[in-house]
């Protein structure tokens, strides 16, 4: 009877082992899966972070050379009023 119950402890011990096994392997897989979940959504926020930097960089070389060129067309002008200018003064300087 006692070698009856040892077994019976032993094979008991290895059942309930075994299923606590299982249910700790369950649930860190599922925190597992979980943490991969949260990566993979962090790693397309990061994408979407990145490509929102690269338009914002790209819309402001955009805007950068709109002002140059209205620049440099203002610039072009007041050399044209310049030239002229001079010249007029050239010409009443000369009468």
């Amino acid at each position: 009877m006692r070698i009856a119950f040892q077994t019976l402890f032993v094979v008991l011990v290895c059942v309930f082992g075994g299923l606590f096994s299982s249910l700790l392997i369950g649930t860190n897989y599922q925190l597992l899966q979980n943490l991969q979940e949260r990566h993979s959504n962090n790693l397309l926020n990061l994408r979407e972070v990145e490509h929102q930097q690269t338009m914002l960089s790209q819309w402001f070389v955009t805007i950068d050379l709109f002002f140059n060129q209205h620049q440099s067309y203002l610039v072009n002008g007041i050399k044209v009023q310049a030239g002229q200018l001079t010249d007029m003064l050239e010409a009443v300087l000369i009468q």
